[in-house]
């Protein structure tokens, strides 16, 4: 009985210790799931525990430096240019200012009036640039159809204005030295502009340019206007001397033998056939009026003289038209 009961109680001894040994296990796991739970203390920096203690720094302004405000410069005003003389006596005289500004350019200005409906306008105002180039002068070109304004302003100055194709020659200050109408090729104007005022180069050193017709036309009026003031012949028929006169004839004659040998610009055939034709009978008219003049034929002297007139005249306005400016009859 005593051993049965010693048995018995080391085993209530060992179940009670296994009881609290399973407590222990218990709790201790409690106890870890609480601590994960709990929420872990805030700890605090000292400044905030002791607010006295904290040194609060002080808010720097930054410095600010105005600067004086400049005074604006005073921009001095520009003065004008001054008037070109040329372009102010141009515009005095009542030249367009297109054709006024060329003269300012240039001694002489070569204005080419051109017109929307002649067929030939296009290719002569080509022609006439050229020329004026050549010739060293300004070039003004005029649209009659378009440009109404100047045409007007030139129209009340000349009284009237030539049909379009046509070249005005203008030399300084406004004086209207030549009218080329028609179709003119370059080197016509290029002589024409010469003739106005010598002093231009023309043609320039670097172009080589053949003779034409106007300038060799130009060239033997030239020549002969120069035999007749040396034999000094009166312009009075009647008191022409039978030497005077026969000098002047063989003089007239060896100019119309070179005049009409002349080769004629291209597609100027015609008008120089005709030009030739014209001075023929004003030469021929002149001779029979002096030998009228020398038989004391007062009536055929008359009928001579108004025939040469009127030669002269159809002769002068194809002269100009072909460049042959230095045969024109004053």
């Amino acid at each position: 009985m005593s051993g049965s009961t010693h048995l018995r109680g080391i085993a209530i001894a060992g179940a009670l210790a296994a009881l609290a040994l399973a407590g222990a296990f218990l709790t201790f796991a409690m106890n870890q799931d609480a601590s994960k739970a709990a929420t872990p203390p805030t700890i605090l920096p000292l400044k905030d525990r002791h607010p006295a203690m904290a040194k609060v720094a002080p808010k720097v302004t930054p410095a600010t430096t105005v600067a004086a405000k400049a005074k604006p410069k005073v921009k001095a005003k520009p003065k004008p240019p001054p008037v070109d003389p040329n372009l102010k006596a141009a515009l005095a005289a009542g030249l367009p200012r297109t054709i006024a500004e060329g003269l300012a350019q240039s001694p002489v200005a070569v204005v080419e009036l051109s017109s929307d409906e002649d067929t030939v306008s296009e290719q002569a105002t080509a022609e006439a640039k050229a020329g004026a180039q050549l010739g060293g002068a300004a070039f003004v070109s005029l649209d009659v159809d378009k440009d109404s304004t100047t045409v007007q302003a030139l129209a009340r100055l000349l009284e009237q204005v030539p049909d379009a194709p046509a070249a005005l020659i203008y030399t300084r200050p406004a004086t209207l030295a030549l009218t080329l109408t028609g179709y003119v090729d370059q080197t016509v104007v290029a002589q024409a502009v010469a003739n106005a005022d010598p002093a231009l180069a023309f043609p320039p050193s670097s172009v080589q340019m053949p003779a034409s017709w106007a300038s060799k036309a130009n060239a033997l009026c030239a020549k002969v206007d120069t035999q007749i003031q040396t034999l000094k012949v009166p312009s009075d028929p009647y008191a022409v001397t039978s030497a005077q006169a026969a000098k002047w004839n063989s003089a007239t004659g060896a100019f119309l033998s070179s005049f009409k040998a002349l080769t004629p610009a291209p597609g100027k055939t015609a008008e120089v056939n005709q030009l030739n034709t014209f001075v023929a009978g004003e030469l021929a008219s002149g001779s029979a009026a002096l030998a009228d003049a020398a038989k004391k034929k007062t009536a055929a002297v008359s009928a001579d003289q108004a025939n040469v007139a009127a030669f002269e005249t159809k002769a002068n306005t194809l002269d100009r038209e072909l460049g042959a400016t230095s045969c024109v009859d004053a």
